[in-house]
């Protein structure tokens, strides 16, 4: 369906920006994919149950946790680059599910001063990405949903940590239905340096609100590959590399 960098978590049960903490450790999800770098956890609809005692699913049609580890030489600032360069977001690559092969994960992103206001050209600098900021991007996304706007907002960041919500702003529509509502779309990417010395740590959360168009049971590795090519791009790790899906 839609993705982005437009993206954020905060429970739906819930005022926006509370920053839910992780509720439960990643083995606690029914379907879960490790390798040696990354972790998925995916929890669906068609579960009924939460992973978790902790974890609000009410109203949600899925929540997926990531947790990655990062190589020590990474710093904040070349994350932020990769948020700034909105030019470079058509070069990030998932591989589709339902097509068999790797696609663009969006068509083109726009800044915009206010929800509604005109796109505007340019990247972002790095001082529109200070702590507290709230930008609004509006994306072209390469489904029949068209496009959405997002409002990303900077909870955190400092030399050993970068927090980033983001959730859609407006209703994502196809065929004249809609599909989600504002704020159906949540994502959360908190980078954060280990105090051990090895390296860094990423955890992101996808929520995405209960959906009839959205075949949860059927389409979750597609949302998730979105999650994982998402991931890639901030953390500047190898787009094409080999797929993990949502499975055991």
């Amino acid at each position: 369906m839609i993705k982005w960098l437009a993206l954020v978590l905060a429970l739906l049960s819930v005022p926006l920006f509370c920053r839910p903490s992780f509720a439960c450790v990643i083995d606690d999800y029914p379907l879960i994919y490790r390798n040696d770098e990354i972790q998925l956890g995916l929890w669906t609809s068609a579960a009924k149950t939460p992973p978790c005692p902790e974890q609000s699913i009410a109203g949600q049609g899925l929540v997926a946790e990531m947790h990655a580890h990062l190589p020590s030489e990474l710093t904040v600032e070349q994350i932020l680059t990769r948020v700034a360069a909105l030019s470079a977001y058509p070069s990030m690559r998932y591989f589709s599910t339902s097509r068999g092969r790797w696609r663009e994960l969006v068509l083109a992103v726009a800044r915009r001063a206010t929800i509604d206001g005109p796109d505007l050209d340019g990247d972002l600098n790095m001082d529109e990405l200070r702590p507290g900021a709230r930008l609004y991007l509006h994306q072209q996304e390469n489904t029949p949903v068209a496009d959405a706007v997002y409002a990303v907002d900077i909870l955190a960041r400092g030399d050993a940590e970068l927090e980033i919500q983001a959730h859609n702003v407006t209703k994502v529509s196809w065929l004249g239905m809609t599909v989600f509502e504002p704020g159906d779309y949540q994502l959360r990417h908190r980078f954060f340096r280990m105090a051990d010395g090895l390296g860094w740590r990423y955890d992101g959360q996808l929520r995405i609100a209960d959906c009839a168009f959205c075949l949860f049971g059927e389409k979750a590795d597609s949302f998730m590959t979105r999650m994982v090519a998402l991931y890639r791009y901030l953390a500047g790790r190898p787009m094409l590399a080999p797929l993990p899906v949502a499975t055991p």
